[in-house]
């Protein structure tokens, strides 16, 4: 495969904001880039709207592109014709981008009917020139499908792994003859995060493996092992108390040195229990220990459910 000359196309948007080469948005849906690059003489097929949404759940990441014609017709009086097909070059470059871990595909789909088919795409497109247009030769993933008239089509790529979205991917639009063929930037695939690891609470709070500190630091309250190990054998008779499930599954990460974990979502759960626990007293073992009240549910989010989704992640990412 021939390697791809690392850049990053900026792109001109509304307000002239200028957007550079990002890791991760932390958000379910990044906004359609729609600017132009370059553009052959009397083309618009920079304008289809194209829009994102990046899955990240269970150790894979799914990107899905709505792709859509705002203006369907034969390409005159300011009307598109039908994306014939698109293409793209992941952004970024170096040994956490797709390039370098091609065998993070586990499947590249579209879908005509909003999500409900999706039909694969085998085999999975490799990195290659795309012969059918003329406004680049540069080694593009291919998206061989396009759209017809004003109904979206949706494009999917699943990865192993967690990869964040990028504002700037390169792509290539291609349509009819009349419509012609473009270069613009599109939201799209970043560089793949480095995931973290955590040891579960059971080594820190029930075995006799000491602390790798003398005390750890949640909710802005300070400590100790003995402390930490007090609130864990509280009794759980009527269910485990939030407070206590909330700060042995944080501590967990802490004294892993694994915060932050890499997760945008089960970063956000962590901050839901840090910020609850640093609206409450000092936790004291057996004493002081207490549940959610409805209206702090409200505030801060579920902080037993926040603490539940971080127990999985550390199943799912535990250290060897």
């Amino acid at each position: 495969m021939k390697s791809i000359v690392s850049f990053c196309l900026s792109a001109i948007v509304v307000s002239s904001i200028l957007f550079s080469c990002t890791k991760d948005l932390g958000t379910e849906e990044i906004g359609a880039v729609a600017s132009k690059i370059g553009a052959v003489s009397g083309s618009n097929c920079a304008d289809y709207s194209v829009n994102l949404t990046r899955d990240y759940s269970n150790r894979q990441t799914t990107f899905v592109w709505t792709i859509t014609n705002p203006r369907p017709g034969n390409g005159s009086n300011g009307t598109l014709q039908n994306l014939s097909h698109w293409s793209f070059i992941p952004g970024c470059a170096g040994d956490q981008g797709l390039e370098q871990n091609w065998s993070d595909i586990i499947s590249a789909d579209y879908s005509t009917d909003g999500g409900t088919t999706w039909n694969l795409i085998s085999p999975t497109p490799t990195l290659q020139p795309d012969p059918s247009q003329t406004c680049s030769n540069a080694n593009v993933f291919k998206f061989d499908h396009g759209t017809s008239g004003s109904t979206p089509t949706k494009y999917r790529i699943r990865l192993s792994g967690n990869y964040a979205s990028s504002l700037d991917n390169f792509a290539i639009f291609k349509s009819g003859a009349k419509t012609g063929c473009c270069t613009r930037t599109v939201p799209g695939i970043g560089c793949k995060v480095v995931q973290t690891c955590s040891f579960s609470q059971g080594l820190y709070f029930a075995s006799p493996h000491a602390w790798p500190t003398a005390t750890v630091t949640v909710g802005g309250k300070i400590y100790t092992e003995a402390e930490g190990r007090a609130i864990f054998r509280c009794s759980n008779q009527g269910g485990i108390r939030d407070s206590k499930k909330g700060f042995t599954q944080v501590a967990a990460i802490i004294l892993s040195n694994a915060y932050p974990t890499g997760d945008v979502s089960i970063d956000a759960d962590i901050m839901t229990v840090q910020n609850w626990l640093a609206s409450k007293s000092q936790l004291v073992a057996c004493t002081f220990l207490p549940n959610q009240t409805a209206s702090e549910i409200l505030t801060f989010g579920n902080v037993g459910q926040a603490a539940g989704r971080i127990g999985q992640w550390i199943s799912l990412n535990h250290c060897n």
